[in-house]
């Protein structure tokens, strides 16, 4: 069942598009919008909201797929960088016509959009201007110029031909015939406000540019040039980006003659839609994209309202070597759930918790190092239970070689953002925990293990000295090297304290794992007294019968 009520108090915009990821076979047609950050285009300012119409000719009485007039109310938004981006997508089309227009009478001039993702700047008051020609350019390595003419260009005669020409040249090199080609409507305002806007790009970074502007006058060719580069406005001109000329916003005077000049590098990251694994995400991490996660995630917990969930299972296993001794399965019988994680903002609090199932999880990478998504959207599936994975220091640490023993003694690492439990670690002040010194069972190998922590508000909880089991979000470390969930030593992961914090009972008795006495058998007691050959929920007593008829016990939370 899909919840219309998933989400909440978004500070980054959605984007659900169907198909759109970049395999997507069918023909669509991806509307994406943006509008500046000082801009309030799609609130309720008065301005009101955003709706793109679509229709496949001109005289046609319904839109396409019967959506009619004002169109789709733009509602899915995502940030990135610093655009505030929306999309529409309307499958099963190659191109169409689309009108922006706030549902209210106000209507920009139409636009053709084709198959694939289509990009727009719309003001919310009658202006729309296609990006796609821009995003072309730059993509390919190539400057590309917009001029918005100003009132008098286009007035000054009635019956003149007034669209611009661009003429641009690097020495000898130039881009055509004078006086260059005609440059190409993108947008603009209605014809009774006169501000259209057009753009060209250069197969080279040009010096020296000319704007012309011809008509006939007494059946004499006139022309109007403003002239930018060395010898004119000094113009610095960049390989990627765009630059803007002409009248571009309201405090500057369009009715002075003046052909006003001004260079806005912008070299703007275009969304685009990614349909991928969580394996997959965090093996190449981008935060110019917006992520479709394919997995069914379950969310494991729910800490100051950011939300830790896990795949089903998506990492690679680790496991020991055959010269090898898995320590924690030996000792504690600890097994593990080898899954990713990521951690999920945006979620409403009423309908997202603990065990709960969700697929379609749409949204921005906020942290691409400690794997945070700006959730846009989702669908809760149904619900599931999660056992926290089991840790102690040494895991921070990783494989190593007992300096008692001489034996090798495998640790699995824990991922990036796992919610985990981590037992018997000394606090040993300044925000440090390490494995404790041999006590029987914990560290009988004299191994080594530590980690930096967040205390995340629990400080007086812990005491210098003494063994703690706790819950914790496991991050990487900003001084982290490597990939992030690959990191190991002390300085790889920051643990955040999340609650549950108890001291354990630590056990003396077995001092060795030997081929002479091996585990014949555990059962586990929970606090009710019920015994069971497979871990109760919370608290268990471990019972450990060993092959010379020894037994030991130890406590864990499952």
């Amino acid at each position: 069942m899909k919840m219309k009520n998933l989400f909440c108090n978004l500070k980054v915009w959605a984007l659900t598009l169907s198909a759109a990821c970049a395999l997507a076979a069918s023909a669509d047609v991806t509307i994406w919008v943006y509008y500046d950050d000082d801009h309030t285009v799609f609130g309720n300012d008065g301005i009101g909201d955003a709706y793109v119409y679509a229709y496949a000719n001109q005289g046609d009485q319904h839109g396409i797929n019967n959506v009619d007039w004002p169109g789709t109310l733009l509602t899915h938004h995502a940030k990135i960088e610093t655009k505030n981006w929306y999309w529409h997508t309307i499958t099963g089309i190659n191109s169409c016509h689309v009108i922006f227009n706030n549902g209210n009478g106000s209507e920009a001039p139409s636009l053709t959009a084709k198959e694939g993702d289509n990009y727009y700047y719309y003001t919310g008051s009658l202006y729309a201007i296609n990006l796609t020609p821009m995003k072309e350019a730059v993509d390919a390595g190539k400057p590309y110029f917009i001029f918005e003419e100003p009132t008098w260009w286009r007035t000054q005669n009635a019956y003149t031909d007034n669209d611009p020409y661009f003429y641009a040249w690097l020495g000898s090199t130039n881009n055509g015939d004078w006086p260059g080609p005609i440059m190409q409507w993108i947008g603009g305002k209605k014809s009774d406000v006169n501000h259209n806007v057009y753009g060209a790009y250069t197969d080279f970074t040009p010096e020296n540019m000319i704007f012309t502007r011809q008509w006939w006058e007494n059946n004499e060719p006139k022309r109007y040039e403003y002239k930018v580069g060395s010898e004119g406005a000094g113009l610095s001109i960049l390989n990627r980006g765009y630059y803007e000329f002409g009248v571009i916003s309201d405090n500057k005077d369009e009715n002075d003659y003046i052909m006003h000049v001004y260079n806005y590098y912008t070299d703007i990251t275009f969304p685009k839609m990614v349909t991928a694994t969580l394996a997959e995400i965090e093996a190449n991490p981008r935060t110019d994209v917006v992520y479709t996660i394919s997995d069914e995630l379950t969310v494991a917990n729910r800490i100051n309202d950011v939300v830790y969930a896990k795949d089903n299972n998506g990492a690679a296993a680790q496991t020991a070597g055959s010269d090898e001794i898995d320590y924690n399965a030996d000792i504690f019988h600890y097994s593990y759930d080898y899954s990713n994680w990521i951690a999920l903002t945006g979620t409403d609090p009423s309908t997202v918790g603990e065990g709960f199932k969700l697929t379609g999880v749409t949204g921005v990478l906020t942290d691409a190092t400690n794997f945070t998504l700006a959730v846009t959207d989702a669908t809760r599936s149904g619900t599931g239970t999660y056992d926290k994975n089991n840790y102690t220091p040494c895991n921070f640490y990783g494989t190593q070689v007992s300096s008692r023993n001489g034996k090798t003694y495998f640790f699995a690492h824990p991922q990036v953002m796992e919610f985990a439990r981590i037992n018997y670690a000394v606090y040993k002040d300044n925000n440090i925990f390490e494995i404790p010194e041999k006590k029987g069972d914990v560290n009988y190998a004299n191994l080594h293990g530590s980690f930096t922590a967040d205390l995340n508000g629990y400080g007086s909880s812990f005491t210098k000295g003494n063994t703690y089991n706790f819950d914790a979000v496991i991050k990487a470390a900003a001084s982290g090297n490597g990939a992030p969930r690959r990191v190991v030593s002390n300085g790889g992961y920051t643990v955040m304290v999340t609650g549950n914090v108890e001291m354990p009972d630590i056990t003396t008795g077995v001092s060795e794992v030997s081929a002479a006495a091996q585990v014949a058998g555990v059962q586990y007691v929970d606090m009710a007294g019920r015994v069971s050959d497979r871990p109760f929920h919370g608290m268990n007593i471990v019972v450990t019968t060993m092959t010379d008829g020894s037994t030991r016990t130890t406590k864990v939370m499952k």
